[in-house]
Formats: structure tokens, C-alpha cells, sequence
């Protein structure tokens, strides 16, 4: 299969679309199911659930990284088929990340000793053996990303979407409080299973060798550091809600940030699947900017995308709220800025993907734009809070602010490794900036149509107005690709 063909959008998105049908369906059969569990357990006993996970995020928080780093590796090796570095990196990854695993193993195991409430201790005990199988379940799962077995990743969404919540209620009506950590652990061994079912024959045996072990903790570590600086930035904005507007104004911006979750969820689908295949032709190209016509592309259809998918939720948002949520009326101001975002992390997506990449190798500066992004989006929300305290609004607008940072930082740190001149680097930046330009021109245009437009009729002139501007954008771009092409690719 040609480069053409792996990097396509619509193979991407295929193979994407169905992980995203899977994450989706889990979520619908999940908050039943957590209902359920909330009322069974009482908020004591739910107390004690919420207590172990902290206990268990803070495990998770502290691991070195070393499949984080062969999620990157493979791909390369795959790429340029040198098998025996590949074979030595992974049996070497897989190696240090079970020994690993043993140090908040006896951590929970000791913490379940000392204490002295018997839910509690049994609660430690058996979240202990479950990260002991959740190893297992993120160092296949690895594989089968890195490997490029989507079909496999594919199947295990779908199981895992009906098996949890069942195993759940199932666990959790028959033993209560104790279920919880049952059917945690029940849920561990058979994802393991399954995952280790549907992977190949791993040839592995253990073993360490150092310089390899040195290398995978450097670059592991570099890439926790980036996921933990991404969490703190991603959950930035509601800790500064409920430090300055309170728990009701949280309990809104909380809603407005599940739905922002959910749909970042489609382009978050895709780039998992987009990177270890182009992380692989990288690999094999030998060249970053030999597949810069690639990134040019799905860069701009990214943004694009993200843009319609963006203005169509501030089309229709407020409607499905005013006939299924009207207490939550007052977030969908906030959720129809914050949906700004959307099309600032897509444009950054392919340029991470560079960065971070084993060719270029600049994994600290990726994540610490993250840095940058948590300094610019937190110090712009208290500076405007502090001069306009009452305007939940800010927030969503710093954060945009932020994003958009966090954007120009990692396409400014990339561009000598994707560009073939500064000429050609303006004319991208043109490009997404009118992209960029045009969702808030349909977006200031959407609230001028609820000034005479109520229900039926104003979700029905929303929904047109989208369909409009961005059905001839696309007729547009289909014309002249040719065009655009030509003046894209110029040096």
C-alpha cells in the first residue's frame, strides 16, 4: 500500500469512526449504570470508591513511562524494518514496565495492612492486583496501536463498552460496596484476556539491557511529564471556576466540559489512529518534510472539520438543552465559546505529531507548551476576573486564548522540520487563520439569528446557515484544489 493510501483521510476516518461508535456507546451504557451504582452505595460508601481511585490515579501518575516511549518506537522501527532494535526496545519496555508495576503494587498492599476499615483494606487489595492486569491491558493495547492492528483495537472498544457496565451492575447488586472493586478487577483479567487473544505471537522473553532502559526512562519520563502538564492544563479552567464563581457555576462548566469532551473525543479517535501510521511512514521515509504535502493536508481538513463540527454544536446546542435541560440554559453560552477550541487542538495535532515524532525528537518543548499554554490561559482568566469578577465568559476566552498559544508555539517550534521555506509557512498560516476566521464569522452570525428567530424555526435557520457556509467552502475547495495545491506546495 502506497503512502497516499495509508495517510488518506477517509481510511483514517473509517478506521477511526468505528473506535469512536465504541467510545460513545460505552458512555451511553455507562451513566445508567453509574446512576444506578450512586444510589446503591449511598454517598458514605461512594466516598470510599472516590478515596482508592485518588489512591490508584496517584499509582498511575507516578509510572516512569516506559510503554508511553514504545508507543513512539515502534512505529519508527516498523518503518525503516530494523526488527532487531525493535525487538530489543520492546522486550526491554515490557521487561521494565511489569518490574515497575511491583513498587504501587506493595504500596496498595501496604496501605490495605494499615488500615483499619475492612471495606477499605479489601478495596486496596484488590485495586493492587487490578493495576497488576491494567499493565497488562495498556502494554497490549500499546501494541496493537503501535502496530497498526486497528481491527483488533476495534473489537476490544466494542466488548469492553458492554462488559464494563455489566460486570458493574451485575457485581454491584449482588456484594454492594465490595462489587465496585470485583467487578474493577473482573473487568482487568478479561480485557487482558481478550486483548491477549487477539495479539500475535509476541516472541518475548525478559530482559534488561541498560543503555536501552536508560533511553526508554529518559523519553517515558519526558512523555508522562507532557500527559501530566496536558491534564493539569485540561482541568485548569473548571479549578478556576470553582475557585472564584462556586460549586453551582462548576456543576454548569463541568456540563459544558463533558460535551466539549465528547466531541473532541472524534478528532482525539482520529489522531490516535493517524499517528503510528504516519509516525511509521516518517520512519520510512527517512525525511520529515517528505510528507509535508500529507501534513499540509490533513492539517487544513482537520481544522475544517473541527470547525463544522464546532458550529454546528453552537447551531443546536441551546435548542436539545431548552427541550430536555432547562437548568443547564445558562452554560450554553459558555459551551458555545469554549467550542472554539475545538479547531485550535485540531490545527496543533499534526504538528505534535511532528515534534514529537523519533525522527525530530523535541518531546520536552511539546510538552511544555503545555507550560505556556497553562501560564498564558491561567494568568489572562484572573486578570480579566479580576477586573470583571461576575463574567463566567472570560473563562472559555482565555482558555482560547491559551489554545491558540499552545497552536503557534508548537507549529513555530516545528516549521523548519515541515516547511520548505518561510514563503510557504506564511501561506499555511493564511489558510488556517481563514478557517480559523470563518467559524467565528458563522458563529457571530448563528447569534444574530436568535434576536428574531425562536425553537423550530431558529434551529432550523442555524443548522441552514451551517450547511451553507460550509457546503460551499467545501464545493469551493474542490474546485480549486488543484489551485491550492499548487500554492501550498511552492517553495
Amino acid at each position: 500500500m502506497t503512502v497516499e493510501n495509508k495517510l488518506k483521510i477517509s481510511s483514517i476516518l473509517r478506521k477511526s469512526s468505528k473506535i469512536s461508535i465504541a467510545n460513545v456507546l460505552g458512555y451511553l451504557l455507562s451513566v445508567p449504570v453509574q446512576i444506578y451504582v450512586a444510589r446503591a452505595l449511598g454517598p458514605a460508601n461512594y466516598g470510599i470508591v472516590g478515596y482508592i481511585a485518588v489512591w490508584q490515579t496517584y499509582c498511575a501518575l507516578t509510572k516512569p513511562g516506559f510503554v508511553s516511549a514504545l508507543s513512539r518506537e515502534i512505529p519508527h522501527y516498523l518503518g525503516n524494518k530494523d526488527f532487531e532494535r525493535l525487538g530489543l526496545v520492546q522486550r526491554v519496555a515490557i521487561s521494565s514496565e511489569i518490574s515497575y508495576t511491583l513498587v504501587p503494587f506493595a504500596v496498595l498492599i501496604g496501605a490495605a495492612i494499615l488500615h483499619d476499615s475492612s471495606d477499605v483494606a479489601f478495596g486496596f487489595i484488590l485495586t493492587a492486583f487490578t493495576l497488576l492486569f491494567n499493565t497488562c491491558v495498556d502494554t497490549l493495547t500499546t501494541l496493537h496501536w503501535s502496530n497498526q492492528r486497528f481491527r483488533a483495537i476495534t473489537i476490544n472498544k466494542y466488548i469492553q463498552s458492554f462488559l464494563y457496565p455489566l460486570l458493574t451492575f451485575v457485581f454491584v447488586h449482588v456484594f454492594e460496596l465490595r462489587g465496585v472493586f470485583l467487578a474493577n478487577l473482573c473487568f482487568s483479567v478479561l480485557s487482558s484476556i481478550q486483548l491477549f487473544i487477539l495479539t500475535p505471537k509476541l516472541h518475548y522473553s525478559f530482559g534488561i539491557e541498560r543503555g536501552t532502559l536508560r533511553y526508554l526512562l529518559k523519553l517515558g519520563v519526558m512523555l508522562q511529564l507532557g500527559s501530566f502538564l496536558y491534564a493539569f492544563y485540561a482541568t485548569l479552567d473548571r479549578t478556576i471556576v470553582a475557585s472564584v464563581f462556586g460549586m453551582t457555576a462548576l456543576g454548569l462548566y463541568t456540563f459544558v466540559y463533558n460535551v466539549r469532551f465528547k466531541a473532541f473525543g472524534i478528532i482525539t479517535d482520529f489522531g490516535n489512529v493517524l499517528r503510528p501510521v504516519f509516525w511509521s511512514e516518517m520512519g520510512a521515509a527517512g525525511d520529515t518534510k517528505g510528507l509535508n504535502a500529507h501534513v499540509f493536508k490533513i492539517s487544513l481538513i482537520l481544522v475544517a472539520a473541527a470547525g463544522v463540527l464546532a458550529n454546528c454544536a453552537q447551531a443546536g446546542f441551546g435548542f436539545v438543552v431548552d427541550a430536555f435541560l432547562p437548568k443547564y440554559l445558562d452554560a450554553v453560552p459558555v459551551l458555545e465559546l469554549a467550542m472554539f477550541t475545538l479547531s485550535l487542538g485540531a490545527a496543533s495535532l499534526m504538528f505534535e505529531n511532528v515534534l514529537l515524532s523519533k525522527m525530530v525528537n523535541k518531546v520536552i518543548v511539546s510538552s511544555l507548551t503545555w507550560l505556556v499554554g497553562i501560564v498564558v490561559a491561567g494568568g489572562i482568566a484572573y486578570a480579566l476576573l479580576y477586573l470583571y469578577p461576575d463574567n463566567i465568559l472570560l473563562v472559555p476566552m482565555a482558555f482560547i486564548c491559551g489554545g491558540a498559544i499552545v497552536f503557534m508555539t508548537n507549529m513555530l517550534v516545528a516549521w523548519r522540520y515541515v516547511f520548505d521555506s518561510p514563503r510557504q509557512f506564511i501561506r499555511y498560516v493564511l489558510l488556517v487563520a481563514g478557517l480559523l476566521i470563518l467559524q467565528a464569522v458563522v458563529y457571530l452570525l448563528l447569534r444574530q439569528i436568535d434576536l428574531f428567530a425562536t425553537s423550530w424555526s431558529n434551529l432550523a435557520l442555524k443548522i441552514g446557515l451551517v450547511t451553507l457556509v460550509w457546503g460551499s467552502l467545501a464545493v469551493v475547495g474542490y474546485r480549486l484544489a488543484p489551485f491550492l495545491k499548487r500554492l501550498l506546495y511552492a517553495a
